[in-house]
């Protein structure tokens, strides 16, 4: 039987990645689903192969091992090598972004979808969970102020960005949900920062303030009012505790 061609214009590909000879990506049926069919083939699309039988999604290829996130097994994240042995599970945890350097892997997220404020890091074999970076900060006005003499609470969001030379390049964002402006975009201020990947040195590189153009047209719980978006006590360059 002559081996089946990859034809990309026919099928619906992701996270195409090229490695040792060999093309690796995630086939799905529908260009909207959000996981399909690990196979790999050659570059000429030759000798395609099925790796495994689970719904796939968020293919990464590191150091002779494919990562993926099964939807077969409620989203968690497993390896498994390119002939299709030692499939390993690694965590339950969602994340939003998730980056292989080495022996280790960092994301953002967290276990059933909570802890979108934190940093993560775990082993390659699933050993060595850890969150480093938490929420800290020396300040209440991050993690709640007053609006026309309420408390607003807030909140952070942080995603990575890429690992490189011991250093994590993450963003964090301050949100205030319970503030609106009358285009509905709640006020934020966004970080980019870096941290070693022991979670020593945390600093901030740059700030980026949202909604300057709306200040003093605000609402909140449906009544006008001017949004008191006072700035957060951080600057670029300042290391944070």
């Amino acid at each position: 039987m002559e081996p089946e061609k990859l034809s990309v214009n026919e099928r619906h590909l992701e996270d195409i990645t090229k490695a040792d000879g060999w093309v690796y990506y995630i086939e799905k049926e529908k260009a909207f689903d959000s996981s399909g069919v690990l196979y790999k083939s050659r570059e000429d699309g030759s000798e395609k192969t099925k790796v495994c039988n689970d719904e796939a999604a968020h293919l990464h290829v590191a150091d002779g091992w494919l990562y993926y996130r099964s939807w077969s097994d409620g989203g968690a994240f497993y390896k498994i090598r390119p002939d299709g042995r030692k499939k390993t599970k690694i965590m339950d945890d969602f994340f939003s972004e998730l980056f292989i350097d080495g022996d280790w892997i960092y994301y953002s997220g967290g276990r059933q979808g909570r802890d979108s404020d934190k940093l993560w890091k775990i082993r390659t074999d699933g050993s060595g969970r850890e969150n480093f970076n938490k929420f800290e900060c020396d300040d209440p006005k991050l993690q709640s102020r007053e609006m026309m003499g309420r408390k607003v609470e807030t909140f952070m969001l942080r995603q990575i960005q890429s690992v490189s030379d011991g250093w994590v390049y993450y963003t964090q964002r301050l949100y205030e949900p319970e503030i609106r402006y009358f285009d509905g975009v709640s006020p934020h201020s966004t970080y980019h920062c870096k941290i070693r990947t022991d979670g020593t040195d945390k600093q901030i590189i740059r700030e980026v303030r949202n909604g300057e153009h709306r200040r003093g047209s605000a609402q909140k719980s449906g009544t006008q009012g001017r949004c008191r978006n006072g700035n957060p006590p951080l600057r670029a360059g300042r290391r944070l505790s």
